[in-house]
């Protein structure tokens, strides 16, 4: 009797450790699942704006996308702005440093209650090494880092930084192949 029971506690031990693997699986497809979520927002925002820059044609057909219908809370609603467009509203609305705590709380009362916060929170780090949010170092706050005008607004004077299709070389003559 007792090795009938040595047998079970093996093979319940073997099952907990498959429980493990398959949790670790798990999180580690949802993780990228939601980078690539993310990833595709921030293509369509670039889509939009290429569109609205160039004056293209860009309706719903044209986008590269395809919408699947949300199964787990986790996944964004439809007919919500993209993260990053949130993100941007939540921080002109403030009008000032939020963390992306404070930044997911905002987004969780106005658009989508079941929000993540490593969603957010990753979202606000790529906006920020691209140059789109500000942050003080060895804080985590993020802030817009131009507050005069609603960040829409720029675009729709083309009154951006710098533009994909500008041509000139700053401070020296461009020619084909990059060359001298």
């Amino acid at each position: 009797m007792s090795n009938e029971l040595a047998k079970l506690e093996n093979h319940l031990k073997a099952l907990r450790c498959s429980v493990d693997e398959i949790d670790d699986q798990i999180r580690s497809l949802q993780d990228r699942k939601a980078a690539l979520s993310s990833e595709m927002m921030e293509v369509e925002v670039a889509f939009r704006v290429i569109g609205r820059l160039t004056g293209l044609d860009v309706s719903n057909a044209d986008l590269a996308t395809r919408e699947t219908e949300a199964t787990t809370s986790g996944d964004k609603p439809h007919g919500i702005p993209p993260m990053p467009e949130m993100i941007t509203k939540v921080l002109y609305d403030y009008d000032g440093a939020l963390e992306p705590k404070q930044i997911a709380e905002s987004i969780s009362k106005r658009w989508w209650r079941d929000v993540v916060l490593n969603n957010v929170a990753s979202t606000c780090w790529r906006m920020w090494k691209h140059g789109r949010l500000e942050k003080d170092e060895g804080s985590s706050s993020y802030r817009l880092p131009n507050r005069d005008e609603p960040p829409d607004e720029k675009l729709a004077r083309n009154e951006s930084e710098g533009s994909l299709f500008e041509t000139t070389a700053k401070g020296r003559e461009a020619v084909p192949g990059g060359g001298p």
